[in-house]
């Protein structure tokens, strides 16, 4: 869904019955950096706090299957609210989001199976290096020599890490870098 038919969906159309473009400015954008921080800062919170979890209760599967069921209660529940609108999507849409979500789940698993063997922040570390690599990949574009140096140096500290973390092994690494 392009960006103007998202807008459009949640304004509907004008009294002529054309769709206008929302107003843009600094207020919006201070809108989306807030929203960002947010979502950043309970993602730090769930990382910090699933810890503990995973060393009392050291099941995984069934604590991701337990976070999708909790947050898809709760969406289910906004819908049903009309908290929030519910989406309209084309069978098409849906299958060009399926293989994206799929791959989404995958490294939740992942990622919740690898918290579970080794400190949080290592996880983290690698799984920022691996995004880093498959953006360049994907998008066939060389972030600047400085973010690259700074990759550089983050990896080495990784490297360095690992040869002496007690908890390291390399199926491990394979699940952070999901």
């Amino acid at each position: 869904m392009s960006r103007t038919a998202a807008a459009s969906w949640r304004r509907g159309p004008s009294a002529k019955g054309r769709v206008e473009p929302e107003a843009a400015g600094i207020p919006r954008t201070l809108q989306l950096g807030a929203m960002i921080l947010v979502l950043c800062l309970l993602n730090i919170y769930f990382n910090i706090y699933n810890k503990p979890v995973q060393r009392v209760f050291p099941f995984p599967y069934t604590i991701t299957t337990f976070h999708f069921a909790f947050g898809s209660f709760f969406i289910t529940l906004m819908w049903l609210l009309n908290l929030h609108p519910k989406p309209r999507l084309s069978l098409q849409q849906y299958a060009k989001i399926l293989p994206l979500a799929l791959i989404h789940m995958m490294a939740i698993v992942f990622a919740n199976m690898s918290l579970g063997k080794v400190a949080v922040s290592f996880t983290h570390t690698i799984k920022k290096e691996m995004n880093m690599l498959f953006l360049i990949v994907l998008f066939l574009q060389t972030p600047s020599l400085l973010v690259l140096g700074s990759l550089g140096s983050v990896l080495g500290g990784v490297v360095l890490a690992s040869m002496t973390e007690i908890s390291f092994n390399w199926l491990v690494a394979m699940f952070a870098i999901s």
